[in-house]
């Protein structure tokens, strides 16, 4: 078995950086400005693998997300920094358990298979001649990134508009309890009165069938001065957590123990 040499011109940071987050000792060669770091013979394949997976994800994913979004000129800065940040951290492009779904498949096993039978690699070729189709597939995630921010954007703008509308209306509770379970969430009024949301929406439209949509739009009908969470953290979807604190951000307030609060009774 022969020693790996991997090789780069314009990779050279990623390389290195993931070289010594792995604490990884190799003989390093500057060559006319070509950095060749060989590994010892002994480097398990697949660590090295990863290594290159790492070093391309990285090169790829911030070179070609700044390029896709330029295009985006009905983008603000902003919304492109957060797009961005959302695509990268996203479950098909982060590496979780060695790699993501995406580069196992149009990295990782490709770049396993040359180095089975070659044992020098050149990193900038392989990102300029071997993937095109990775790219493709990066393309369509992050067009759908973008299509998934938009949406959201105007359904929180949406939101915020039918917040205001309420406001001018008259209040039909002024205080609001949130119990969060884990699959679920129980409301209470200021007396400690539950309130059963099917019976409140039995004339709603029919298309919202979900329970959190029934309480968004309750919350929004109702448009309580104060909403108190309890154990928002045990709920499924953090996300709709985040969601309610944004809409109602003036209104929210958390119960600081819940084992001493009047859910204990309950």
């Amino acid at each position: 078995m022969g020693k790996y040499t991997l090789t780069t011109i314009n990779c050279f940071n990623e390389l290195k950086r993931n070289i010594d987050k792995n604490s990884i000792d190799v003989t390093f060669e500057n060559v006319n400005n070509r950095y060749n770091y060989i590994f010892d013979e002994n480097i398990p394949l697949k660590m090295l693998v990863e290594i290159i997976c790492d070093v391309i994800q990285e090169k790829i994913g911030n070179s070609f997300t700044n390029k896709y979004l330029a295009r985006h000129y009905e983008l603000t800065k902003e919304e492109k920094a957060e797009i961005k940040l959302i695509f990268l951290e996203s479950a098909c492009i982060k590496k979780t358990e060695g790699a993501s779904y995406v580069s196992h498949y149009l990295l990782y096993l490709p770049i396993l298979e040359f180095l089975e039978n070659n044992f020098y690699f050149d990193i900038d070729g392989w990102i300029n001649f071997r993937t095109k189709k990775y790219k493709l597939i990066l393309g369509d995630i992050l067009e759908q990134t973008i299509y998934d921010f938009d949406i959201n954007r105007n359904y929180l703008q949406f939101l915020y508009f039918l917040r205001e509308i309420q406001f001018v209306q008259e209040l039909g509770e002024d205080f609001i309890h949130l119990i969060f379970n884990a699959n679920s969430i129980e409301l209470y009024n200021y007396d400690k009165e539950r309130l059963d949301i099917n019976e409140l929406f039995i004339e709603f439209d029919e298309e919202i069938i979900f329970e959190e949509d029934l309480i968004m739009n309750l919350l929004i009908n109702l448009c309580p001065k104060t909403i108190i969470l309890h154990d928002k953290n045990v709920y499924k979807n953090q996300s709709f957590v985040a969601t309610l604190e944004e809409i109602f951000e003036d209104q929210i307030g958390y119960c600081l123990d819940c084992n001493t609060c009047f859910r204990k009774d309950l």
